[in-house]
C-alpha cells in the first residue's frame, strides 16, 4: 500500500509512486499538487483512501473500471448489496447523454411517451423501467422496425446503441473482477444503498418551500423535467447538479437518511447535547446529531453521557434516578422509598397544595452524601449495592425527614385511585402544578377505550374536585345571572346536595338544580367553560397496550379524531381471535359474531368483528365500536359479493357504455382503476344492498347474491349512462370556469368552483353514494343556469354568496359542535 503526507506524498520516490497510483484514476488529467489534492478528496469519500492515507481494496477495484470512479465505486456497491443487475443499466445510462429525446415543437407528446417509464420515487429506476421496455422491443423487431419504435417514442437510437455498449463493456468487467448478478429483481433499498456510494455530496433535506438544503450548506431545487418535482420527498439523491436561473438537482430519488451513515462513516461529524437520564436504557443519555458535509443525516439520537462527561451525569444520575424515584431497581431501599414519597406526593396532589414534602435538593444532598463518585448509570450503582449490604440501609428515608406538615383532611371518597362505569375501571391520578400539562386528575385509557368512554361523565371530574368546578362555573357566568347565586359557595353546596354524576351534562344538571332553588333559568349558552382552568378539566392520558403513553390532552374529541385509525389497529395488535383472518375471496369464515372480548392494558375491552374491503380481497379485523363495525362491514361485504361475482365485474368493466368518455370527464378525480371500481362498488350496492341487511353469515349472504343478480347489469348501465351526462356538464362548466372570466364575475365563479370542489371530491362516486349521486344532474343544470343569467343578476349573486358562505359557516359551527359532544 502507498502513504502520503498532508502535501500528497511522504518523498520523492513515495511521491513519485503515489503520483503514477493515483493517476491511473480517470477524474486526474495532471499530476499537479490541485490534481492530487482534488482526487485525494474524492477517493477519501468513495472509500478508496483510509484514515492512514492507504489506499484500500476498494481503491484498487476503481481502477478497473473505464468510467467516473464514482460510477464504478455504485458498481462495487452493486455487488454487495445483490443489486448489480440494476445498477449495471442505471450506471451506464449516467455515463452518456439522456437517450429520451424532447423536440420543442413536440414536448408534450415527448412527456406521454416517456410517461410510461416514470418510476413515482425514483428518476433512477426510470431507467431500468425504460431498459426493459427497449430490451423487450429490440429482441421482438428487426433493426429497422427498432429505428422506427425508438423514433415514435422520441428515443435516439445512437444513444441507445452507446447505452448498450457501454453497459456489456461494465458487464465484462464486473464479470471479469468476479461479481455476482442477482437474478432476483433487487428492492428499492438495495440500488439505492448502492447508488448512494457514489452520491454521498449530492444529499439534500426538504426545507419549508420547494428548496432543498445539500451538502456544504448548497441550496438547491428539483429540476422540473424530474419525476420527483411534484412529489418533493423529503430527503432526495441527485445524479448531478446544474446551475442555471437556480442550483438544480437534475434525475433524483427519495432516499432513507438512515441509509446515509453506515456508508460514511469515515466522513461524519458528531455532536451531543441535552444531556438526561432515561429509566429503560439505565442510563445517563444525550442527544447526538451527526451531519455529513453540514448536513444533519441524524439529529437527536440516544448515546451513554457517562462516557462523554461523568460528574455532570452522576449529578443527572441523582435527580432524576433517585430524588425522582425513576430508577429500575429491586433494591429494598428503593421499594421503601418510592412507597413513602408517593404516600407524601398523592396527599400534596389532591389537596393542590406545596408545603408537605421537603424539597428536591434536600433529597439531593441526602443522596450525594451516600454515594460513591464514580456511580452515574444502574448498573454500576448495583454493583455498589451488591458489595455491601449496609449500603442499602443507609440509603433508607424516614417520614420524619420527608413530612413538614399533616394534611387529615384527604379522603379515598373524595379523591378516588379508580374511575369506574359499567364496563371499565381506569386508573386515576393526582398532579398539582399548575400551568403543565398533567396538572389535576389524570385518567389513564387504553386506545381501545377511547371511543367507549362517556364524555359527559367525564365533566364531573372526582367529588373532591366537583365543587370547586362548579364554583368557578357559576362565577364565570353574566353578572346579570350571577347575581342570583351568592354566595356562590353555599349555593353550589346545596346544588350539589340535589344532583349526582351521570353521563349528562354537567352544565344542564348543574342550571335544573340552581333553578329549583332559586327559581332563576340559566341559558344553555350563557355557561363559558373557556374560562375554566386546565385542572376542572379530566387530563385524558392515552396509552398502548404496553401502558406506554401515546398522548394526552383536555379534549376527548381531539384525541378521538387523532387516534381515529390507531384505535382499530390497536384491536388488531393486542389479541388474536379465530375470528381474524386475511386474504379472504369467499364467505367461508360461518357466523359474523356480535362482539369479542379482548384484553389491553391489563383490561378487558369489547371489541366488534368486521369485514374490511382489502382489495383484492377481504379480512375479518375488530373494530371499536359496533357503529363503525357496520361502516366497515358495509365496503367488505361489497368487495366479497364482486369477487363472488368476478365473471359479472369482467363483464362491466369491458361494456359499461360509454366508459372511457366518462372516465376522462373525471381523470383529475382519481386513476381509471378507482373510477371503474367506485363506479361497480355503486352498482353492487345499488343491487343487493340498499335498503337491506347486511349478512351475518354464508347462506345470508348467498340469498342476498342471488336474489338481485339479474338486476346488475341493468342498474350498472344505468348508473354508466348517467355519470356519463353528469361528466359532461361538469365538463363544460369547468371549461367556463377555467376560460376567460370578466372581473367583476370573479367572486361568483369562485363560489361554485367551491361548490363543485365539494360535490366532485377524490372517490366521490363511493364517498357520496349513488342515492345522492343521482341528485347530481340536477344542482349541475342549476349552476348552468347562474353562469348562464349571471351577466343579467351580477350584483344579487353577489350577495347570494355571501348568504351561502355564512350559511356554510354556520353548517360547520353546529357540526363541529354536535361532534364534540360525541352526536356526529
Amino acid at each position: 500500500m502507498l502513504s502520503v503526507n498532508e502535501h500528497g506524498c511522504s518523498g520523492r520516490a513515495d511521491g513519485d509512486r503515489w503520483l503514477g497510483d493515483i493517476a491511473r484514476f480517470p477524474f486526474i488529467d495532471a499530476p499537479d499538487s490541485r490534481a492530487i489534492k482534488d482526487g485525494y478528496q474524492l477517493l477519501t469519500e468513495l472509500g478508496a483512501v483510509n484514515e492512514k492515507r492507504h489506499i484500500t481494496g476498494i481503491g484498487k477495484q476503481l481502477v478497473r473500471f473505464p468510467v467516473d470512479p464514482r460510477i464504478a465505486r455504485m458498481l462495487i456497491a452493486a455487488n454487495r448489496y445483490g443489486s448489480l443487475n440494476e445498477v449495471l443499466i442505471i450506471a451506464s445510462a449516467l455515463t452518456i447523454q439522456d437517450p429520451r429525446e424532447r423536440p420543442l415543437d413536440k414536448q408534450q407528446a415527448a412527456d406521454e411517451k416517456h410517461q410510461a417509464y416514470i418510476h413515482e420515487d425514483s428518476d433512477f429506476l426510470s431507467f431500468v423501467n425504460l431498459w426493459n421496455s427497449i430490451e423487450e422491443q429490440r429482441q421482438a423487431m428487426s433493426s429497422n422496425q427498432f429505428r422506427k419504435y425508438c423514433k415514435k417514442y422520441f428515443l435516439n437510437y445512437l444513444r441507445i446503441r452507446e447505452w448498450r455498449d457501454l453497459h456489456r463493456q461494465l458487464l465484462l468487467v464486473c464479470k471479469d473482477m468476479k461479481f455476482a448478478l442477482n437474478v432476483v429483481p433487487a428492492d428499492y433499498d438495495a440500488v439505492h444503498r448502492a447508488l448512494m456510494t457514489g452520491l454521498l455530496g449530492n444529499l439534500g433535506e426538504k426545507q419549508d418551500q420547494k428548496d432543498y438544503k445539500g451538502a456544504r450548506n448548497r441550496q438547491f431545487y428539483i429540476f422540473p423535467g424530474s419525476g420527483q418535482f411534484k412529489k418533493a420527498p423529503k430527503w432526495l439523491m441527485s445524479a448531478e447538479m446544474v446551475e442555471t436561473t437556480k442550483l438544480y438537482a437534475r434525475i433524483n430519488a427519495k432516499i432513507d437518511p438512515a441509509w446515509v451513515e453506515p456508508l460514511a462513516m469515515n466522513l461524519v461529524k458528531r455532536s451531543h447535547s441535552e444531556p438526561h437520564w432515561e429509566k429503560k436504557r439505565g442510563q445517563v443519555v444525550a442527544f447526538e446529531q451527526v451531519s455529513l458535509y453540514g448536513l444533519v443525516i441524524v439529529n437527536r439520537r440516544r448515546v451513554d453521557f457517562g462516557k462523554i462527561d461523568p460528574v455532570l451525569a452522576r449529578e443527572i444520575f441523582i435527580r432524576s434516578a433517585l430524588v425522582e424515584s425513576d430508577l429500575s431497581t429491586r433494591a429494598p431501599f428503593m421499594r421503601h422509598n418510592q412507597a413513602l414519597l408517593a404516600e407524601i406526593e398523592a396527599l400534596e396532589h389532591k389537596s393542590r397544595r406545596r408545603d408537605i414534602l421537603v424539597d428536591e435538593e434536600t433529597l439531593y444532598q441526602f443522596y450525594d452524601e451516600q454515594l460513591p463518585a464514580n456511580i452515574c448509570a444502574s448498573v454500576d450503582f448495583e454493583q455498589w449495592l451488591k458489595a455491601d449490604r449496609n449500603n442499602d440501609k443507609a440509603l433508607h428515608l424516614t417520614r420524619e425527614y420527608l413530612m413538614q406538615h399533616s394534611a387529615s383532611h384527604v379522603s379515598d371518597n373524595q379523591f378516588p385511585d379508580e374511575f369506574l362505569w359499567p364496563g371499565m375501571r381506569l386508573t386515576l391520578s393526582y398532579q398539582f402544578e399548575p400551568g403543565k400539562e398533567q396538572d389535576g386528575v389524570t385518567i389513564k385509557v387504553p386506545l381501545g377505550l377511547l371511543n367507549q368512554l362517556p364524555a359527559h361523565r367525564l365533566q364531573w371530574l372526582v367529588p373532591g374536585m366537583l365543587a370547586d368546578k362548579c364554583v368557578a362555573l357559576v362565577k364565570a357566568l353574566p353578572k346579570t345571572l350571577r347575581k342570583h347565586f351568592v354566595p356562590v359557595p353555599d349555593m353550589v353546596a346545596k346544588a350539589l346536595e340535589q344532583i349526582a354524576p351521570d353521563n349528562t351534562l354537567l352544565t344542564e344538571a348543574l342550571s335544573l338544580a340552581l333553578k329549583r332553588i332559586t327559581g332563576v333559568e340559566i341559558p344553555a349558552g350563557s355557561w363559558d367553560e373557556s374560562r375554566l382552568e386546565p385542572h376542572h378539566h379530566f387530563n385524558i392520558c392515552v396509552v398502548d397496550e404496553a401502558g406506554k403513553v401515546l398522548d394526552q390532552g383536555r379534549d376527548l374529541q381531539k384525541l378521538r379524531q387523532r387516534f381515529s385509525q390507531q384505535v382499530s389497529e390497536s384491536l388488531q395488535s393486542v389479541t388474536h381471535h379465530a375470528e381474524e383472518r386475511s386474504g379472504i375471496t369467499q364467505w367461508d369464515f360461518g357466523e359474523l359474531g356480535k362482539t369479542v372480548d379482548v384484553h389491553q392494558a391489563g383490561m378487558k375491552l369489547k371489541a366488534y368483528p368486521a369485514i374490511e374491503d382489502a382489495g383484492n380481497s377481504v379480512s375479518l379485523v375488530l373494530s371499536d365500536t359496533e357503529e363503525r363495525a357496520q361502516q366497515i362491514s358495509v365496503g367488505g361485504v361489497l368487495r366479497l359479493l364482486m369477487l363472488t361475482s368476478a365473471q359479472q365485474v369482467k363483464y362491466l368493466q369491458k361494456n359499461l357504455p360509454k366508459l372511457d368518455k366518462t372516465l376522462l370527464y373525471f381523470s383529475k378525480l382519481g386513476d381509471k382503476k378507482s373510477l371503474v371500481d367506485d363506479l361497480l362498488q355503486a352498482a353492487f350496492y345499488q343491487t343487493f344492498l340498499e335498503g337491506k341487511p347486511l349478512p351475518c353469515n354464508a347462506v345470508a349472504f348467498k340469498t342476498c347474491l342471488e336474489t338481485s343478480k339479474s338486476d346488475l347489469v341493468m342498474n350498472a348501465s344505468d348508473m354508466a349512462e348517467c355519470l356519463n351526462r353528469m361528466g359532461e356538464t361538469y365538463h363544460q362548466i369547468s371549461k367556463k370556469l377555467n376560460g376567460q372570466v370578466p372581473l367583476p364575475w370573479m367572486p361568483v365563479y369562485a363560489e361554485i368552483k367551491t361548490q363543485l370542489e365539494r360535490l366532485f371530491c377524490k372517490n366521490f362516486i363511493a364517498r357520496v353514494g349513488w342515492q345522492h349521486l343521482q341528485h347530481y344532474p340536477r344542482y349541475l343544470k342549476a349552476i348552468e343556469l347562474r353562469m348562464d343569467k349571471l351577466q343579467g343578476q351580477l350584483a344579487k349573486e353577489k350577495v347570494w354568496c355571501m348568504e351561502l358562505e355564512n350559511y356554510w359557516q354556520k353548517y360547520e359551527t353546529l357540526r363541529q359542535k354536535m361532534i364534540s359532544q360525541g352526536l356526529d
